[in-house]
């Protein structure tokens, strides 16, 4: 009884460490933001995440993202 209560603590305890680990990787990944110079030619793939009425973000593959 004492080994399974001992295993329960120790899977739960790993499941709130990937928990926060996954969340500070998001967190960290929203202060990554690159901004364009005007005239100057780009080529970026990704996927856009968000845009306003004079521009957009897009995210490449690494977790950067670009205003454009």
């Amino acid at each position: 009884m004492l080994r399974g209560i001992k295993k329960l603590q120790i899977l739960m305890s790993l499941a709130a460490l990937s928990m926060i680990v996954g969340v500070s990787a998001i967190v960290a990944q929203d202060g990554q933001v690159r901004t364009l110079s005007l005239g100057q030619k780009y080529k970026i793939e990704g996927v856009v995440i968000a845009k306003t009425n004079d521009s957009f973000l897009v995210r490449d593959m690494t977790g950067i993202s670009t205003k454009v």
